[in-house]
């Protein structure tokens, strides 16, 4: 999974430097928006996937669920450095 949406070609990469260079000073909140915009699911699923781009790119998530009102800059969360296992735990936060 971690490689198809590193090197896809289709959609712009969600993982790596390429994704850290254009979201890494954007806010957690700005692109759970643009996921919701673009892809058009509810918000639960906007920030679930956030939550696991984020994880993808390195970030520790927390114990609670993420929320929209979050606004965390992303580069303070994410390295763009995938972990060895990437296992998105239900009710992770940014």
């Amino acid at each position: 999974m971690q490689k198809a949406i590193q090197d896809s070609g289709r959609i712009p990469p969600l993982a790596g430097a390429k994704f850290m260079k254009v979201w890494g000073a954007r806010t957690t909140q700005e692109l759970t928006n643009h996921i919701k915009q673009t892809a058009g699911p509810d918000e639960k699923t906007a920030l679930n996937l956030t939550a696991y781009i984020l994880q993808v790119n390195g970030a520790k998530l927390g114990p609670q669920a993420p929320t929209a009102a979050i606004a965390v800059e992303i580069r303070s969360v994410a390295t763009g450095i995938a972990p060895q296992t990437t296992t998105v735990r239900a009710g992770s936060q940014f």
